[in-house]
């Protein structure tokens, strides 16, 4: 009865119990069933590998792209450049409001000043000495 429960928690190949009173058959399904377990955690050992190796790669990838994002490359601050540019140049196509002649906004050191700003076309522009002409009336003022 000793030796049973020795056996029960021991978990080396002395744990198996005398096969000699098993019939031939029973021993080899017995066999094969460890071979395939045995198979099967080699199998899945490998698998977790696999996904440790895919993990880490994953991993450095997106440790790469939040530095990208911290910290742009030059080339992708070219395109950054190149967005700020068309930015600032839609600012500059889009006319300001003109504010009251009141407004504190417009005063500068005692001077008011008023900026008027219309888009035309080019071909529309006949010449542009009615315009240096009034901005010379203004300033003269």
């Amino acid at each position: 009865m000793e030796s049973v429960d020795n056996t029960i928690l021991d978990t080396t190949m002395r744990s198996i119990h005398n096969t000699s009173s098993l019939d031939g058959s029973t021993c080899t399904n017995l066999m094969e069933q460890i071979e395939n377990l045995n198979l099967k955690l080699t199998s899945a050992n490998q698998e977790i590998e696999n996904l440790k190796m895919e993990n880490m790669t994953l991993k450095t990838k997106v440790e790469e792209c939040y530095r990208l994002l911290k910290n742009p490359l030059p080339e992708h601050s070219q395109d950054n450049n190149q967005i700020s540019r068309e930015m600032e140049r839609q600012k500059e196509t889009t006319a300001p409001e003109t504010p009251s002649m009141t407004s504190d906004r417009n005063h500068d050191d005692d001077r008011c000043v008023e900026t008027t700003c219309s888009l035309q076309p080019k071909a529309s522009v006949v010449n542009g000495s009615s315009f240096s002409k009034k901005k010379h009336n203004q300033d003269s003022t």
